[in-house]
């Protein structure tokens, strides 16, 4: 004679096991939502992106040259190669491609100053180092990243008050999706 309830823990156990497996699936398939308070993930990329490309910047090719940031920190970008190197070389080049941090694919728009120390006045001032191609509206959030620059004194586009002497000057980019 056939024992009724091992076949009736058996039909629960696999009913059991089904009803976890459809569990899984349906939790693990299913879509994220995209909440208010993780729209920062974007802009940390963004921030990572942005000090990413100034640290290759600012990384000179061999211990007896001076970096690309450092070159045109020191000539006051006089040449305008700023904007070209940062933005169109590193920033949206093919591995680096920092429009893949934007949900909406839409593009960077860089604005970068220099801050230094003038000990004639004993306070900091700053000179544009590249503008924007438009102005900043607002309307998306923007981040900073900065790097320390050492010069060796002043260059032919630096403004007048700063001193020819050697020094740290902080190079400040503003980043935010047009």
């Amino acid at each position: 004679m056939v024992n009724t309830g091992a076949q009736l823990y058996t039909m629960e156990g696999l009913s059991a096991g089904v009803i976890m497996i459809l569990t899984a699936y349906l939790v693990l398939g299913s879509t994220s939502v995209y909440t208010p308070g993780d729209t920062h993930i974007t802009d940390m990329q963004l921030e990572q992106v942005g000090a990413d490309v100034l640290k290759i910047m600012d990384t000179p090719a061999n211990l007896t040259t001076t970096s690309e940031l450092e070159q045109i920190v020191a000539t006051g970008n006089i040449d305008g190669r700023f904007h070209q190197l940062f933005w169109e070389t590193y920033l949206m080049s093919g591995d680096i491609a920092a429009q893949k941090t934007t949900r909406t694919g839409s593009s960077i728009i860089t604005t970068a100053m220099v801050y230094y120390h003038n000990r004639t006045y004993g306070t900091v001032q700053g000179y544009q180092l590249s503008g924007p191609v438009i102005p900043y509206s607002g309307s998306e959030p923007g981040v900073k990243v900065t790097r320390y620059v050492k010069v060796n004194g002043r260059g032919p586009g630096m403004p007048p008050g700063v001193e020819n002497r050697p020094q740290v000057m902080l190079v400040e980019v503003f980043l935010w999706k047009a």
